[in-house]
């Protein structure tokens, strides 16, 4: 898990947030990085789980089988009086039920219980909050692992295999499995090496349509064959012939499109959407940072000034700017964001121009 998540979690667990949405589908990465924070704390675990009910979070053995409302009613009796500590209580998966208006009623006793030492952590792969409870919630989603982590889990398993990668299949291992979860990786990683007793650049095309089932499993996104897709334009391409139709597409690099692409008959015209100048940068900056402020913008904020050290960012670097600022203000304890602190970030950040 990234180091800004790990500090993020950190301190929404020693804040008074009585409720921690994780939103994310490996459950056991969240396990261990819930470990390691508590080594340090004195806390007690709680989790339930839909199959099992009431489990030992460490062996994930039954300890008592039950529904949630009744595990949610008995984690009062769970504390001893004679060794208090707090309680993390731990809920994976209730979307289907957490709308339920006991249930409901029974997580926001436990969250306004003032002389009750509990968390709650809901784990979920759906975000799914009902009203009731969206002001005892603080959300957060983790990202999936960047560059270095899917590196790091191909040299543990590696190591764990006793197999030597040059940098190139590593190169080519990590383009393969972007988009995955530390537990999808080593799932994929695994059938890859039992398949071929060995792993190299040329299970690139296998992990690839792995990953291409994982993601039509979700049921959400589409995963596109690039070369599959330029024969398909092709096809589009010729059956329009003499009938009405039109064909769109867009790309970040037009340069790296096949030549018989952009010659007329093709394309009858390429427009270009540049980077946003000086002044849209600065309504885009105005914009997030009124959405994370509930509507309202600190009149201290120099826009003027973080709209001319924002040159070839495009929006999406701007919005990170502002939600990395935010992050940053809540975790050092600052009440408000200021204009130093978003100019650390820019300085911090690369825009998609430079990269």
């Amino acid at each position: 898990m990234r180091k800004d998540t790990h500090k993020l979690l950190v301190s929404y667990l020693d804040s008074l947030s009585p409720i921690i949405y994780i939103h994310h589908s490996d459950f056991p990465a969240i396990d261990d990085e819930l470990r390691s924070i508590t080594e340090e704390y004195h806390v007690k675990f709680a989790e339930f789980n839909n199959a099992l009910g009431a489990i030992d979070f460490n062996t994930k053995r039954s300890l008592h089988k039950c529904e949630l409302p009744e595990f949610l009613e008995s984690v009062f009796d769970m504390n001893d009086d004679d060794e208090p500590c707090e309680l993390f209580i731990i809920l994976k998966d209730i979307h289907d039920a957490i709308h339920d208006p006991k249930i409901i009623a029974l997580i926001r006793r436990i969250a306004e219980s003032s002389n009750f030492p509990a968390k709650i952590i809901i784990i979920d792969t759906k975000i799914d909050i009902p009203l009731e409870l969206e002001s005892f919630i603080t959300l957060i989603d983790v990202p999936l692992p960047d560059d270095e982590e899917i590196r790091e889990c191909i040299e543990t398993f590696t190591a764990n295999t006793n197999l030597r990668l040059d940098k190139t299949s590593v190169d080519e291992l990590i383009f393969a499995l972007k988009g995955l979860s530390s537990f999808q990786i080593n799932q994929v990683l695994s059938v890859a090496y039992q398949k071929g007793g060995t792993l190299d650049a040329s299970d690139r095309k296998y992990i690839l349509e792995e990953k291409e089932q994982m993601i039509k499993k979700s049921g959400i996104l589409e995963m596109i064959n690039f070369e599959e897709s330029i024969d398909e334009l092709e096809k589009a391409f010729a059956g329009i012939g003499g009938s009405n139709g039109d064909v769109t597409a867009t790309a970040n690099d037009i340069s790296k499109l096949p030549a018989e692409f952009l010659r007329k008959g093709r394309f009858d015209e390429l427009f270009s959407v540049d980077l946003p100048n000086e002044n849209e940068r600065k309504k885009i900056l105005e914009v997030h940072l009124r959405k994370r402020d509930n509507g309202r913008l600190n009149p201290s904020i120099d826009l003027d000034k973080l709209s001319r050290e924002t040159e070839n960012f495009s929006g999406s670097d701007l919005e990170g700017i502002v939600k990395e600022a935010v992050e940053t203000a809540f975790i050092e304890g600052k009440d408000a964001i200021t204009t130093d602190l978003l100019m650390q970030i820019r300085r911090e950040t690369k825009s998609i121009y430079d990269i």
